[in-house]
């Protein structure tokens, strides 16, 4: 195949997930050969230098990409590009009805789950524009073994905790179902890796509040540690490497991209038993916390709530027995979920995701 012409106008810079993303799959698609054409809405931070060559615009574009909100559709593309495709996930099971038409302005929307694609489908977006697109990880980068020293605990089994400070994430049930399951005897501390940001949608929360919440519901007892940490790092994986279990009680995940990198790291993975992250997650690589069909409050909801529509909640105690399962059998597990883990990494590539894309063209 000759060289062609891709053109990203898209969140480039920064760790957000959705420049990770983009950043992940314009790497693979320069490593094939391609040209690149390149126009960031949020500065080229951890962009590599060798890029900068590529920040110019492209009329005639072979595959335009990105990863944005559906109402910005009609204005991140180029007219005259030939392919216009954007990668968007949306977390509860209604997509809000002003975007309903939004898929016009587009060849194809690329959801990273099937679980994404079915809220779109079932939102009105015809099935033959939604193709699924996994999220990845590079193998390569997991040969980094280093680790942080940054951490204010002492304790030696760390669970950790990826999130922002959204409702969906439930930041309140992890911390009171690691209260249930520890004491301050115990050798043990939970890291939440999340931003102390004062909310500025519904959507947002006080995490400081939902910490407090938690414990106000095992008011004396003596708790077990948690700490917050804010450090910006440049990869996650040293993070990766200095934790024992990641642990996740989210509601709902267009995929879950750092519970596919703590399968990469090695570390043992607890997470909801639903949407994204059931792609690839399953019983042979990863604890799978049991979860209750709820109605989705505009709190879990993104943008415009949509009356009836659904999310998850995860049992308290089924997340409980599993870091407390954790704790007292990781290495058996570790060594359980080994192999399968490894098979679910090599599958789950930014290469292979890259690679499907080029396919569509």
């Amino acid at each position: 195949m000759s060289a062609l012409k891709i053109r990203s106008q898209a969140m480039l810079g920064t760790t957000h997930s959705w420049a990770v993303t983009i950043r992940s799959l314009l790497r693979e698609f320069r490593n094939m050969g391609n040209t690149l054409y390149l126009n960031s809405i949020n500065g080229y931070d951890m962009c590599p230098d060798e890029w900068t060559k590529f920040r110019r615009e492209c009329v005639d574009a072979d595959i335009d990409l990105t990863y944005t909100l559906p109402r910005n559709f009609k204005q991140r593309f180029n007219r005259n590009s030939k392919l216009k495709l954007a990668i968007y996930n949306y977390e509860s099971s209604i997509l809000p009805s002003v975007w309903k038409d939004s898929i016009n302005y587009i060849d194809y929307a690329l959801p990273s789950s099937n679980f994404s694609k079915e809220v779109f489908v079932n939102s009105g977006w015809p099935e033959e524009k939604c193709i699924v697109i996994p999220h990845g990880v590079n193998l390569q980068d997991f040969k980094d073994k280093s680790k942080v020293s940054n951490f204010k605990t002492k304790k030696k089994f760390k669970f950790l905790n990826v999130s922002i400070s959204h409702y969906r994430k439930n930041i309140d049930i992890l911390v009171d179902a690691y209260y249930r399951a520890f004491t301050d005897a115990d050798d043990v501390c939970l890291l939440l890796k999340v931003k102390l940001e004062k909310p500025k949608y519904k959507f947002e929360c006080d995490v400081v509040q939902q910490i407090l919440k938690a414990q106000k519901k095992h008011k004396g007892r003596p708790l077990p540690q948690v700490e917050v940490v804010q450090h910006k790092y440049d990869s996650m994986i040293p993070l990766y490497n200095s934790c024992d279990c990641l642990v996740s009680a989210s509601s709902a995940e267009g995929f879950g991209l750092p519970l596919l990198e703590g399968l990469a790291a090695g570390m043992v993975v607890v997470a909801p038993r639903c949407t994204g992250q059931l792609d690839f997650l399953n019983d042979n690589n990863s604890l799978l916390v049991d979860v209750k069909e709820i109605d989705a409050t505009a709190k879990y909801q993104y943008w415009r709530p949509s009356k009836g529509a659904k999310t998850y909640l995860p049992e308290v105690e089924s997340l409980s027995e599993n870091m407390k399962m954790v704790y007292n059998d990781y290495k058996d597990l570790k060594k359980k979920f080994k192999q399968e883990s490894r098979k679910t990494v090599e599958k789950f590539t930014w290469e292979n995701a890259a690679k499907q894309i080029l396919d569509i063209s």
